[in-house]
């Protein structure tokens, strides 16, 4: 009887689907996506008209990211800013940082970021914004 259930479970945890891995990227929607180089950078990354979130989460893939703040600004004309440590806060290559709550759910115009690619080298990062 082991002998069949070590099979089915391990069958049964390959078949997941992606609402249960770790990242939850299918429970979101993906409000942008931007390039990154090892290089202090201030971008500004356009929302288009999606709907309403209260939540954004940022992710990094490729390369690990040093993000310093982020600000998200809003339709209504209000922003608010999301700041890190003053050493920054590394997202880690193909991870997420959690949840950031925006006080309400608003339409997002833009967000504004000071990152950069934590490694040196020819291989830029790739960040994407994430709300719900």
């Amino acid at each position: 009887m082991r002998v069949i259930l070590l099979p089915a479970v391990a069958a049964s945890l390959a078949a997941t689907p992606l609402a249960a891995q770790p990242h939850g990227l299918a429970h979101s929607a993906n409000l942008g996506e931007q390039n990154v180089g090892d290089t202090l950078e201030r971008d500004v990354l356009d929302v288009p008209a999606s709907g309403a979130y209260s939540e954004i989460r940022i992710c990094a893939w490729k390369k690990p990211v040093r993000l310093f703040d982020a600000t998200v600004q809003f339709d209504d004309g209000s922003q608010h800013t999301l700041r890190a440590a003053r050493q920054g806060a590394i997202i880690p290559r193909s991870g997420c940082t959690n949840w950031l709550h925006l006080g309400g759910q608003r339409t997002i115009n833009n967000v504004h970021m000071n990152y950069w690619a934590e490694y040196f080298g020819p291989t830029r990062a790739d960040i994407e914004v994430r709300g719900r």
